[in-house]
């Protein structure tokens, strides 16, 4: 996929790097898993500067070659397009170029997982975070993109990942962006995932491969795959989600079944809470229960015969929060 970009007054052709696998489901949406593969090592205005950038963003685009070599093994229920963006540095125009390339296509999306900065565990501070990655998304708390955050990493501690996945309540470090906004803008689920620490500042010369961890490295990947494979295999999310309220005080909380699974994880959300609080599973397609107005978001996915947890569906809202 190619782009015009004008760099210093010069007319360049930018391209970002795309490859399709395309899922056995045409209903159940696309996942985009980027990663920009443009660095620098200074002033973005200056071309010749010396711009390794192992940690910004070599090890996003290793994760992607990875995921995709793993992925491609085996056919999955959505499409995947994995791709390398150019340009993330320069406004992140490859990301805009794609992102409005889905959207001309009216192609549906289910999610973005942007992979920006994975491979290392110190901070400015010398302290080390080998645990967990962070991950940022845009607001408010009931947004799509907010509302995928908190089901990566209710997935992270529901499969006890290598790594904990941390919601921020930010789109981004402060001042800072990545490609992830280019989908969210458009209404896009997405998310960008990164390591705790920070211990190379952007356009950072120095930021080689002496300072990529190789295990925490290892983890990030094995982590964001097992997100991946839930979305992506996981039964469809259940849909017309209603909760019925009862004179005795209790609540009836239902939704359509859905086909190729045993049972439903139901996760409940307090007001003003990043993640998901409290979670359960059941095997019917309802649940009565006097709890439910104690929470301002109710989501629920479908858990298939292996043990795979689909995607959530959007939450529902209670009404009196």
């Amino acid at each position: 996929m190619d782009f015009p970009l004008t760099i210093n007054g010069i007319m360049t052709t930018q391209y970002n790097v795309v490859a399709i696998l395309p899922g056995t489901d045409p209903n159940a949406g696309w996942l985009i898993i980027g990663a920009h593969y443009d660095s620098v090592g200074g002033a973005l205005e200056d071309a010749t500067s010396y711009a390794p950038g192992a940690v910004d963003n070599a090890s996003g685009v290793g994760a992607v070659i990875e995921l995709a070599r793993v992925l491609s093994q085996h056919q999955h229920r959505s499409t995947i397009l994995f791709v390398a963006f150019s340009a993330e540095e320069q406004g992140r125009r490859g990301s805009i170029a794609l992102a409005s390339w889905l959207e001309e296509r009216e192609i549906s999306v289910m999610g973005m997982i942007n992979i920006d900065g994975i491979g290392n565990v110190d901070s400015f501070t010398s302290s080390i975070n080998d645990s967990e990655l962070r991950i940022f998304s845009a607001g408010p708390e009931n947004s799509p993109s907010r509302q995928m955050a908190r089901s990566a990493e209710l997935m992270s501690f529901q499969y006890s990942l290598p790594l904990r996945l941390i919601v921020e309540d930010a789109i981004d470090r402060e001042a800072r962006y990545g490609d992830h906004f280019s989908f969210s803008e458009r209404g896009y689920p997405a998310i960008r995932i990164m390591q705790a620490n920070e211990e190379k500042h952007n356009a950072d010369p120095t930021d080689t491969i002496d300072y990529i961890e190789a295990g925490y490295y290892q983890h990030a990947v094995q982590s964001i795959l097992a997100v991946i494979l839930s979305l992506v295999d996981g039964p469809l999310p259940p849909r017309n989600i209603v909760l019925r309220r009862h004179d005795n005080g209790l609540s009836t909380l239902i939704w359509e079944p859905v086909g190729a699974s045993n049972s439903y994880a139901v996760a409940l959300r307090h007001s003003g809470s990043l993640v998901y609080d409290q979670m359960f599973v059941t095997a019917e397609n309802s649940v009565d229960w006097d709890g439910f107005s104690d929470y301002v978001g109710i989501a629920v996915a479908a858990v298939g015969t292996n043990g795979l947890m689909g995607p959530l569906a959007l939450e529902y809202e209670m009404q009196d929060h």
